[in-house]
């Protein structure tokens, strides 16, 4: 049964950093920062709405410097590629960050899938902060 707003947050970011993530591959998010309604599952890299709503959805990557490397991901629903985000840079890291409002429907889930292979840092900052994340809450039911 749903309990409340605060069972509609989550936010995930990888504990290390990663060997570049395969074509066609789901980011494996499995460091739970926030997820007081347990609907992220970190075995999967899916969250699953708990109840019908417009949701935002967030994503920020870092590759490690130097790296030359890129970001290229979607925001796929039900498995189905929904939104594109990315970012290259040959020299130096790429960053990116996105943000998509959704309607989601009760039980559907959400991932975030690489589709050019890329590597994801997460080390943190001297502050705690992380450099990538994928995070989203409801902003409102339906």
């Amino acid at each position: 049964m749903f309990a409340g707003l605060k069972d509609t947050i989550f936010s995930v970011s990888l504990p290390q950093l990663h060997t570049p993530f395969g074509l066609g591959e789901v980011i494996p998010w499995n460091e739970v920062l926030h997820d007081p309604g347990n609907n992220y599952n970190p075995e999967t890299g899916a969250y699953t709405a708990p109840i019908d709503g417009f949701y935002l959805i967030a994503f920020i990557g870092r590759t490690p410097p130097p790296s030359g490397y890129s970001i290229h991901i979607t925001l796929n629903i039900n498995g189905k590629r929904r939104y594109f985000c990315g970012a290259s840079e040959p020299n130096n890291f790429a960053q990116t960050s996105c943000t998509w409002p959704v309607l989601l429907r009760k039980g559907q889930i959400v991932q975030i899938e690489v589709i050019q292979s890329a590597q994801i840092i997460r080390a943190q900052f001297t502050d705690g902060s992380f450099q990538s994340v994928f995070s989203g809450y409801l902003l409102f039911p339906v």
